[in-house]
């Protein structure tokens, strides 16, 4: 076949043709990956913050719920309040008015709606009410379980009187009994009001991020599920639902039906064993769609526009192959080619080398007086509409208030600079950023302006939990290790009861109890390697004999190592001389860093060492030692402080104070 000079090649535009087939199936293809890859980090990212969300909304749940206990407990280990009720039993009938007068007015102060007094068979021997709201066969099986148990139990909740409220059945002990080992003599019902609550923990504004939901759930006395929700304009209802949760501790993030059964959402579900309530998490899929649209809606031109590309490509080289057939012509246009490969790769250097988002703003009027074009990009809005609005305007409530708390703690502690943390929801995936106010001075004494600089610090959490069980045997032996060292001198028994007390305070679950308790027992077991010289020293130790000593928590892990206990209890004695504000040690941990139960551990810990004589001081009284712990802010968690005074005002805190020879209050 002849070819006329200058036409191009059959061959080249065949090859060129096959290139271009070739290049536009992989740019299918990889838009293809590239969309796929987006919607699991998308999901991933939601399966992230919806843990972290069922992890905060638990605690805040458990820790409000902290105070009714408390004082039921109180009310119930009052010696006065065992000795008005015990006049129920007399043959005297004033005694017995005047045993029902007394019940009513304790229930009445302690802020109950109700009380109901039981035998520990289930018979009632007392009630403030005309009646009771069920029939009496249904308080049975509760009263039984913790005259059984001895353990604080919630009912599910139900409306009184217009008002939603549970029966929390506390364990009665006689008058003249000491300690909580003896058998309940009652079992105290009391009618606790949770409408406030409630309202107040649904109806709360979180700005949950992906619009998600917060939904509470519980089972109800016939075996069906329930939900508890906030009704215009703020009343709290329970109402049923669908889905059927018996018999489930965790339902794993994934995509399914909502409870009602109405529409596709991606949940998760934790339970929380003290209170018997699921709390669940469900974000529509139409929130992950929505994005993935956009990205779609974003690559269908960029496709056409590569293609484009593509195709002009392809013409360009066949045009060159048809034009340029000597060796000459084509050395030429490679170099020219050259110096505009450079020129691309400089631009692509130049565009992907981001600068730190920053921006000055008047304090004056809160405006905006200077941002860079990154932290246009963070915000999602134009430079030039950037310039004109305040931070209240740029940011939603919650990352306003944070930002300007920024600006408060500046003015306050007097310093140039203040650094804090920032969570922004500008797009589908949340951006964690540290975020420096430095002030900067102005002419004619006007108020400083401030210099905002944003580094993003985004980080992956984690939180996992174990169901547990130990070995006992390994645990005697290593406690008979350290009761047989003289300078530990009752510490790890006084650790063990007041850690086990604190736990019970706050319901914790079993597994809960036992790895705290199993922790303090064996937390002071490296302290046997600590050399004697130190640990019965006269006197203050210098820092390097410190330091010696605060080995005892590695000493006691290694130690531990190898035994398989299916409880985190080398976790939380690794964790307990860590403090929420990242000042303990070994690893400066800081707040959600820290377990609960290391929490628990190390309050009790501090306060025990407090209690006991050392060489250079005297003992604390148990006042002068929670008043110590209270002074040290941010250190501890407060809900664990709360607990630790219940315990130690308690009459059966005062008994483990008075058996470990400890002095309660300041002479």
């Amino acid at each position: 076949m002849k070819v006329n000079k200058g036409s191009p090649s059959w061959i080249t535009s065949l090859v060129m043709g096959c290139f271009f087939l070739v290049l536009g199936a992989i740019s299918w293809y990889s838009a293809i990956l590239f969309l796929q890859e987006k919607e699991a980090a998308y999901i991933a990212e939601l399966k992230q913050y919806q843990s972290k969300v069922l992890f905060v909304e638990s605690e805040v749940l458990a820790g409000q719920l902290v105070t009714p206990v408390i004082r039921a407990r109180e009310l119930a280990k009052a010696r006065i309040f065992r000795a008005a009720i015990a006049n129920f039993l007399s043959m005297n009938k004033e005694k017995k008015a005047k045993a029902q007068e007394d019940f009513e007015n304790f229930i009445d102060v302690a802020g109950f709606r109700a009380g109901h007094l039981f035998s520990i068979e289930g018979s009632l021997r007392a009630t403030t009410m005309d009646k009771l709201d069920s029939t009496e066969s249904a308080y049975y099986a509760p009263v039984r379980k913790v005259a059984a148990t001895r353990i604080p139990h919630l009912s599910t909740l139900y409306v009184s009187k217009g008002e939603v409220v549970s029966d929390l059945f506390i364990p009665v002990y006689p008058s003249n009994v000491l300690s909580d080992s003896a058998t309940p003599e009652y079992i105290l019902t009391l009618v606790v009001p949770l409408q406030n609550l409630l309202r107040n923990f649904l109806a709360s504004n979180r700005n949950l991020n992906y619009q998600s939901n917060i939904r509470l759930i519980q089972q109800n006395a016939e075996g069906g599920f329930e939900e508890i929700v906030v009704a215009f304009p703020d009343m709290i209802k329970i109402i049923p639902i669908k889905a059927s949760l018996k018999e489930v501790k965790e339902v794993k993030f994934g995509k399914r039906l909502d409870l009602n059964g109405s529409g596709l959402v991606y949940s998760s579900v934790v339970y929380i064993s003290a209170l018997q309530w699921w709390i669940a998490a469900e974000t529509d899929e139409a929130v992950i769609a929505a994005p993935m649209r956009k990205n779609q809606d974003m690559l269908i031109p960029l496709l056409i526009f590569g293609g484009l590309l593509a195709f002009f490509f392809t013409a360009s080289v066949v045009l060159f192959f048809s034009r340029y057939r000597h060796h000459k012509g084509k050395m030429t246009l490679a170099g020219e080619l050259v110096p505009m490969r450079e020129t691309l790769a400089m631009g692509k250097r130049i565009n992907d080398a981001l600068p730190i988002p920053l921006c000055l703003r008047n304090m004056e009027n809160e405006e905006i007086v200077y941002a860079n074009e990154a932290f246009a990009v963070m915000c999602d809005k134009p430079l030039s509409v950037i310039r004109s609005l305040s931070i209240a305007e740029l940011f939603n409530a919650a990352e306003a208030d944070v930002l300007q708390h920024g600006d408060q703690m500046l003015a306050m502690s007097g310093s140039s600079s203040y650094s804090q943390e920032l969570e922004v929801f500008q797009g589908p995936i949340p951006s964690l950023y540290e975020v420096v106010s430095l002030q900067c001075e102005s002419e004619n004494d006007l108020p400083p302006d401030t210099l905002l600089l944003f580094r993003e610090i985004t980080q992956e959490r984690e939180s996992h939990t174990q169901e547990v069980e130990m070995r006992q045997q390994i645990i005697d032996a290593l406690v008979r290790a350290v009761e047989s060292v003289p300078f530990l001198d009752g510490h790890t028994s006084l650790l063990r009861q007041l850690s086990v007390e604190m736990a019970e305070t706050l319901l914790l679950g079993d597994a809960d109890c036992a790895t705290v308790e199993a922790s303090a027992i064996l937390s002071q077991v490296g302290k046997t390697f600590i050399p004697k010289k130190i640990m019965q020293k006269e006197g203050k130790l210098t820092p390097e004999e410190i330091q010696e000593t605060r080995r005892y928590v590695e000493h006691t892990c290694r130690i531990i190592q190898g035994i398989k206990f299916h409880l985190p209890i080398i976790e939380t004695i690794g964790q307990m001389q860590e403090n929420l504000d990242g000042s303990g040690y070994p690893n400066g941990l800081k707040g959600n860093e820290v377990s609960m139960l290391a929490r628990i551990l190390g309050v009790a810990n501090t306060f025990s060492a407090l209690v006991k004589k050392r060489s250079y001081r005297k003992a604390k009284t148990a006042k002068q030692a929670v008043e110590i712990l209270r002074k040290s802010t941010g250190r501890y968690d407060e809900t664990v402080l709360r607990a630790l005074e219940a315990v130690v005002e308690s009459s059966h805190g005062r008994s483990i104070m008075r058996e470990n020879d400890i002095e309660i209050d300041d002479e």
